[in-house]
C-alpha cells in the first residue's frame, strides 16, 4: 500500500509544480484612455491609462 501512495506523488507532484503558472494575456483588443487606470482590465468599458499595460494584457495570437 505504501509503494502505490508513493507512487501516485511521485507522479502528480510534477503536474502540481505546473499550476501556478503566469497566466496568458486575454484580450484580443485593449483599450488606453486619459481617463484609463493600469490597475482595469484594458477593456472598452474598463481602459488602461498606458499603452505598456494594454500590451502586457492583449493577446498578440495572429489569425
Amino acid at each position: 500500500m505504501r509503494k502505490i501512495a508513493l507512487s501516485i506523488a511521485a507522479l502528480a507532484a510534477p503536474l502540481a509544480l505546473h499550476l501556478p503558472e503566469v497566466a496568458h494575456a486575454q484580450n484580443v483588443r485593449s483599450w488606453v484612455a486619459s481617463t484609463g487606470n493600469d490597475g482595469n482590465p484594458c477593456t472598452r468599458a474598463s481602459p488602461c491609462a498606458t499603452f505598456s499595460q494594454a500590451l502586457s494584457v492583449t493577446n498578440a495570437e495572429l489569425r
